[in-house]
């Protein structure tokens, strides 16, 4: 049950990067690839050990346009620490907040001009600060709480929500459920799905109505390796509680994995996911993707790059794709970024992009690649737009087998719509 997998997790850090970073960047020169070159600036190490093992990075944007990501790291010494780092005018030191004691996959969002992260303390513990303050909150869990996992943190009308996977028993996991209000403390968490396929439920994905009222949650369920389902719900958010209704199954085809949500002003719904196609150690990998307009049915998911990738059987062994969605004069860009290699590549994951510039109607630009230089294992991207329409990406890297991960960062260059830069290459 490891989203993103991970050996040398000891470190959570977390860096806020300008809008100014990086202005005046070249764009990418990349390695021979199938997939044309991506419109961005030279990338940035953002991680800070040596030698380096900083993995899983995440990102946002806040109100004020400020990028914080988000990334796990260990020390020389294999000490963890949670660490933040603000900028002005570019990337200043990170600070420590405080050590941690297990290996986590951190989570980071944006409520207004404040962010908060989330992360897996204990096995029956995860905790949230908000960046910038030296207050960090626990959300306590009866049930054995999956490390490795992401917890799934969004926020609305003075309330944050946190979504995770939790184990009664038998190692089979369950989505459990919290709240808190911005100046209060974490309830305690309830199981609001129970799995119905043998291997259980997990890699829980959120997105929350921009008034508050509403929920919505996506996760995948597992049935013995050889069928998964990504399956969604939607909660109604009261004074105390949440209602939820029955669960449906948003995905087609056999094998599909490790969701991602977002949710437009609008109340229009976009997801996506990974389909696995083929056998263990010979499997390749589509995009998929699906929509709902509020009051509307889901869409039926489309592929949004007609070329599957594939990914190396040591670490990591999946396709985990994750959206973004900027909207100006009615209309939504939708992004979806992933990682792998092409049939007939070098057998080294890139980073790649593909956006729909009419809110995920269609997908008719050419997927990009936003890797560096040579081959380097580029995986695990997390993209998000600030309110210019600028799109920023964290990425793990690493350069060979031997050598450990780094977190890199870049951004497009211009202010414009990111399929208008993509079509001019």
């Amino acid at each position: 049950m490891v989203k993103r997998t991970s050996q040398l997790i000891t470190l959570i850090a977390t860096a806020a990067i300008s809008l100014g970073l990086l202005v005046g960047g070249v764009t990418l020169g990349l390695a021979d690839t199938s997939d044309p070159n991506w419109a961005g600036t030279d990338p940035i190490q953002i991680s800070i050990q040596s030698p380096p093992a900083a993995k899983q990075g995440d990102l946002t944007v806040d109100g004020n346009d400020q990028v914080v990501a988000s990334w796990i790291e260990a020390n020389n010494e294999g000490e963890r620490y949670l660490y933040e780092a603000r900028s002005q005018g570019g990337l200043s030191a990170p600070q420590v907040i405080t050590d941690v004691t297990t290996y986590s996959e951190p989570d980071v969002m944006a409520y207004g001009d404040r962010s908060f992260v989330a992360w897996v303390a204990s096995s029956h513990a995860l905790r949230e600060t908000e960046i910038g303050t030296d207050q960090i909150r626990t959300v306590n869990s009866a049930d054995d709480i999956a490390p490795s996992v992401q917890p799934a943190l969004v926020g609305a009308a003075d309330k944050l929500h946190l979504f995770f996977a939790a184990e009664a028993s038998y190692n089979i996991p369950d989505i459990y459920y919290s709240s808190r209000d911005l100046t209060g403390d974490w309830a305690e968490p309830r199981q609001i799905y129970t799995h119905t396929a043998p291997l259980g439920a997990s890699w829980p994905a959120a997105a929350i109505e921009p008034d508050g009222s509403a929920l919505h949650l996506v996760w995948e369920e597992n049935d013995h390796h050889t069928t998964t389902w990504i399956r969604y719900m939607r909660g109604i958010v009261g004074a105390d509680t949440v209602t939820w209704t029955d669960p449906i199954t948003l995905s087609t085809g056999v094998n599909p994995l490790l969701p991602d949500l977002a949710i437009a002003s609008d109340g229009t719904l976009h997801a996506t996911w990974g389909e696995r196609i083929g056998t263990a150690g010979d499997d390749t990998y589509y995009v998929r993707y699906a929509r709902k307009p509020a009051g509307e049915d889901w869409s039926a998911p489309v592929r949004i790059d007609p070329r599957t990738v594939a990914t190396n059987q040591n670490s990591p062994t999946y396709v985990d794709p994750r959206l973004a969605l900027h909207e100006a004069d009615g209309e939504t860009t939708v992004c979806v970024a992933w990682h792998g290699f092409r049939e007939g590549d070098e057998r080294t994951e890139e980073t790649l992009v593909n956006c729909s510039d009419d809110g995920g109607a269609s997908w008719e630009s050419a997927t990009e690649n936003l890797s560096r230089t040579d081959l380097r294992a580029s995986i695990h991207p997390a993209p998000a737009f600030d309110s210019t329409g600028k799109l920023h990406v964290v990425w793990q890297e690493r350069e060979n087998a031997e050598a450990g991960y780094k977190i890199y960062y870049a951004h497009a260059l211009s202010q414009i719509f990111l399929p208008l830069i993509m079509r001019s290459n």
